[in-house]
């Protein structure tokens, strides 16, 4: 049964390796190909992890493999072999993460703890001016960079929840925003546990938008 398997997966990895990366036939070979992991019974179930951190390690897992399915060797062992692998790193480093931020107590807006809001230079000053010469313009208002970014970003949407495409970046991101909504104010109109939502957003949202305001000079 596990040879049949890993026949059957790697013929699907070859189906899918001889289209091009964007084309609608690689990704229905994927589908199709993550149906079959996922119904295998042979796929690492997180040996007790938390339910919400192996679900997000799962995702980065497969948005990880699914972007490098030529690296595949069959060679160096079955396709489930590989998938399992980068699996339970995958998940080391979404609990490790999680720890990091539980250290840190990172919360944005509603409980006690750091405010990174309150770190960021004023938007609206120039950082640059001096007393003789403050001539610079103004800096672009940070909450009009965060939106457009929102709106403009497809990796943002693609960065979404297990199974929950419409619990994306932009979404949680956006909501979190100053006035931030409260995170079971939030789990609530998302049909949402609020553990996902913090998880989600601490682990994934939170290091992509640092990275994107130390990108526009406000870090």
């Amino acid at each position: 049964m596990t040879d049949s398997l890993d026949r059957q997966l790697q013929a699907l990895l070859a189906e899918a390796c001889a289209y091009p990366a964007e084309s609608i036939a690689r990704q229905k070979a994927l589908t199709q190909f993550v149906a079959v992991v996922e119904n295998s019974g042979k796929l690492w179930r997180g040996a007790g992890a938390d339910r919400d951190l192996y679900a997000e390690a799962l995702n980065e897992n497969w948005l990880y493999l699914l972007q490098r399915i030529e690296t595949y060797d069959p060679g160096r062992g079955a396709v489930m072999t590989w998938i399992n692998f980068y699996l339970k790193n995958r998940l080391k480093d979404v609990q490790m993460a999680r720890q990091k931020s539980l250290d840190r107590k990172i919360d944005w807006g509603d409980e006690v703890g750091l405010n990174p809001w309150e770190t960021l230079p004023d938007p609206h000053s120039n950082p640059w001016a001096t007393v003789e010469d403050n001539s610079e313009p103004p800096r672009e208002n940070l909450l009009d960079v965060i939106n457009l970014w929102l709106r403009s970003d497809r990796s943002l949407r693609r960065m979404h929840v297990l199974d929950r495409p419409d619990i994306n970046g932009a979404v949680v991101i956006g909501n979190r925003l100053p006035p931030p909504k409260k995170w079971k104010e939030l789990a609530l109109e998302l049909n949402a546990k609020p553990d996902t939502l913090t998880n989600f957003y601490h682990n994934r949202c939170l290091p992509k938008l640092r990275s994107f305001l130390q990108s526009k000079g406000f870090g």
